[in-house]
């Protein structure tokens, strides 16, 4: 989960940094924002990813006779989740929870990132 959540926010940024900025999301602003060579790569990145995790197995249905896994990561740039089921002696995904960090929260301790995963997404 560690890799997948870092990874995913690292390819992500371009995309991101075209959004305009909200009252949770600062960051560097463009006067123009453009559809460059980096974003056409990111958002190609992107569709091999979709098509990867949209092949099965993609999600299971939840049983709620069953107990839960909850995994969850947090780097400086973002935060991640994977709720995990053992059904059948087979452990599924049940659901995926990702989120970048705002400027102010990548700059947390580890400690306060640590818990701030349990919070917030």
């Amino acid at each position: 989960m560690e890799y997948s959540s870092r990874i995913l926010s690292k390819i992500t940024r371009p995309l991101n940094d075209l959004l305009p900025p909200t009252h949770t999301k600062k960051g560097p602003k463009r006067s123009q924002k453009e559809w460059r060579d980096t974003e056409e790569e990111t958002f190609n990145k992107l569709k091999v990813i979709l098509h990867f995790v949209s092949t099965p197995p993609i999600l299971a249905y939840p049983n709620f006779d069953l107990p839960f896994e909850l995994h969850t990561d947090a780097s400086g740039k973002g935060l991640g989740a994977v709720l995990y089921q053992k059904q059948d002696d087979t452990k599924h995904v049940i659901a995926y929870a990702s989120r970048s960090l705002s400027q102010s929260e990548s700059k947390f301790s580890a400690y306060k990132l640590k818990h701030k995963r349990f919070q917030t997404i």
